[in-house]
């Protein structure tokens, strides 16, 4: 079997701001009866991509390149942006096409009668969550981008097949678009590290994380109100904190005031050993789609992870005394950590166990190519 890859972010291990690592666990898992060949498109066309070879019988980077106004309209986005393949590309000798992600849908619907296109999300769900649960922020703009997705993904062909990474995302878009083949593959696990502290804290006391770039759209004004609750109260005894990602500068000047112990980091080399050395990782988003990886992570290194029932998303079988329905809640939650750690640490360590098996990548992978197998040999496919 042979496979074109068409994507808008380099396969990669490790995610560096973009998601990337989907494609590498694709190729470094597929069956010894599939070759790939990648049509790469980059801002940057002279990157290296030596790393990829061992996948890939063919690369071409090809840069992306800006629509005007009308051809944003016809192309059913609001993404400036043109992409065109190389000339001497031949369709016909794939047996499917797999588009990552599905903006590249609109300009390469017709180029084959076998598409795989990956959202990995459902962005329909992703802006109608952001109406429902942030609404004060960009509603405009958001309802813009929800009626944009809509089209999009009601735009796929009843021979095409759409691929999510979240159940919810796939429940909604076959309600919008029954028509087009479609099914779901569990994320494959990140990168991660077994937590070395195991809860019992080290002699500067529980290390609490927040991690992520702070976004209004993704967070709402979850921490804020958290952050505020933590002021008023009593200093919690024992415990630090520890930020990663941009934005997240405010809040730390604010807990240090308080007098808590705080580290803030914009960017580590290592995400997995970041999280390995905290004892409590907390995700406060409101609105998302499909599996939050940082909380996968998080889950699979043993770490107390609290979030809202949409950071948890697509985990199954999470003990209720990890989910936070409100900023007060997880303060709550935080408190009862320091006062009684094991007790949550125990939980933390079966949920490692369960996620690790069930997100396994090569299991997961395996899953995905026999679907996409099916798929190609125009065979019926067990959603």
């Amino acid at each position: 079997m042979k496979v074109l890859i068409i994507s808008l972010f380099t396969p990669s291990l490790v995610d560096k701001g973009a998601p990337g690592r989907l494609i590498f666990d694709l190729c470094r898992y597929a069956p010894g009866d599939v070759s790939m060949d990648l049509l790469l498109f980059q801002k940057e066309t002279n990157q290296d991509t030596s790393h990829l070879k061992k996948f890939f019988g063919n690369i071409w980077i090809m840069p992306i390149k800006f629509l005007n106004w009308l051809d944003q309209i016809r192309s059913l986005t609001f993404k400036r942006r043109k992409y065109t393949a190389p000339s001497n590309l031949s369709w016909d000798e794939y047996d499917f096409v797999f588009l990552y992600q599905e903006w590249l849908y609109p300009h390469f619907k017709d180029v084959h009668s076998k598409i795989i296109v990956s959202g990995m999300d459902c962005s329909t769900l992703l802006y109608l969550r952001s109406l429902i649960n942030n609404p004060f922020y960009r509603p405009v703009s958001n309802f813009f981008k929800m009626v944009s997705s809509f089209f999009l993904e009601r735009s796929v062909k009843e021979g095409h097949f759409f691929h999510t990474v979240g159940e919810r995302d796939l429940e909604l878009f076959r309600f919008l678009n029954p028509r087009a083949k479609s099914g779901y593959c569990p994320l494959p696990i990140p990168p991660f590290r077994s937590s070395p502290v195991k809860g019992k804290g080290d002699k500067r006391g529980i290390n609490i994380g927040i991690t992520g770039h702070y976004c209004l759209f993704y967070h709402g004004l979850f921490f804020d109100k958290f952050l505020r609750t933590l002021m008023e109260k009593q200093v919690l005894p024992g415990v630090r904190f520890s930020f990663l990602g941009k934005g997240w500068g405010p809040f730390v000047n604010r807990l240090r005031s308080r007098g808590y112990d705080v580290l803030h980091e914009e960017w580590v080399d290592s995400f997995p050993a970041f999280i390995s050395n905290l004892d409590v990782h907390l995700d406060p988003r409101i609105v998302g789609a499909g599996t939050k990886q940082r909380v996968l992570c998080s889950v699979a290194s043993g770490v107390i992870t609290f979030g809202t029932e949409v950071s948890f998303e697509n985990i199954h079988g999470v003990d209720p005394i990890f989910i936070v329905s409100t900023p007060g809640d997880a303060y709550i939650k935080l408190k009862e950590v320091s006062n009684n750690i094991a007790r949550y640490q125990e939980a933390a360590d079966l949920l490692a166990e369960r996620v690790v098996e069930f997100f396994d990548p090569e299991r997961v992978v395996g899953d995905f190519w026999r679907v996409a197998k099916a798929y190609a040999g125009s065979r019926k496919i067990k959603p």
